[in-house]
């Protein structure tokens, strides 16, 4: 249990602008997070709120198609996505209390490190994705959050079009998704 009852509360809206360099084989994407963080937590009996919102931290991706292979109702692609987080959000903000603490701050201060494999494969609307990726973070601030490695599997189906008339086209798809993350320590 918790002595404090802390409740965090992070709502994130990510804006992504992406730009294909290479037609179906190489994206590369600008990412950045508009962030709201607050924690609620009582003290000497007092229930507190501590937080910030604005602008997080710069993501630039690149995204590079390693096999594409296209069979009759289906096709597989494996590609690799990998990029660095630059710190262009607030690492330093301040409330009545002080400094907040580094998981409240919209940005680390640190320039981080990603990369890892996508597998995708499609048979008549039907879809799974699999992605593993490992994220190096840096220490900034006497602070370093810990190295993360996640999974993400997805199952999908496309429900427009029934079939494709041309190809790209637009379509609608739903997805199911599981995604686990496994996170070191952070240290100080």
């Amino acid at each position: 249990t918790d002595a404090l009852d802390r409740e965090v509360t992070v709502f994130a809206l990510p804006f992504m602008l992406p730009y294909e360099v290479i037609p179906n084989q190489l994206v590369v994407i600008g990412a950045i997070p508009y962030l709201s963080k607050e924690m609620k937590l009582t003290k000497d009996g007092n229930r507190q709120s501590r937080g910030d919102s604005g602008m997080g931290d710069l993501k630039l991706l690149g995204k590079y198609q390693l096999l594409q292979k296209d069979m009759k109702r289906s096709s597989f692609r494996m590609t690799f996505l990998g990029g660095v987080k630059l710190p262009t959000g607030n690492d330093d903000a301040r409330d009545a209390t002080g400094l907040l603490p580094p998981p409240l701050q919209l940005g680390s201060g640190s320039v981080d490190f990603f990369g890892g494999p996508i597998a995708t494969y499609v048979r008549d609307g039907f879809g799974f994705n699999a992605e593993v990726l490992f994220k190096k973070n840096t220490q900034a601030n006497e602070y370093q959050f810990g190295d993360t490695l996640s999974v993400n599997v997805a199952l999908g189906y496309r429900f427009l079009p029934w079939v494709y008339e041309t190809y790209p086209s637009p379509y609608s798809t739903a997805y199911l998704e599981l995604l686990s993350e496994f996170s070191g320590k952070d240290r100080k």
